[in-house]
């Protein structure tokens, strides 16, 4: 694992230091999205790269994270009866 240094923003957009962490495994899953109007999205978001903020912490200590990733979405349109 190498560690690499970055700059990013915050959600308050503060400008802070993190740490690139290797992602070992991603299992991404597609949420089934069922409008009223016959329409089906099916999404998914895929992690790109994780970063874990440096000297950060919530509420309860857990170090806090930012995910930088892509949303995959399918619209199939509705079936005809």
């Amino acid at each position: 694992m190498t560690e690499r240094k970055v700059t990013v923003r915050d959600q308050t957009g503060n400008e802070v230091s993190g740490t690139v962490i290797d992602i070992i495994e991603s299992v991404e899953r597609f949420s089934e999205i069922k409008l009223s109007n016959g329409w089906v999205l099916k999404v998914k978001h895929v992690a790109v790269e994780v970063v874990q903020l440096d000297g950060l912490t919530d509420q309860e200590g857990n170090p806090v994270f930012q995910v930088k990733g892509a949303n995959i979405i399918n619209v199939s349109q509705p079936v005809s009866s």
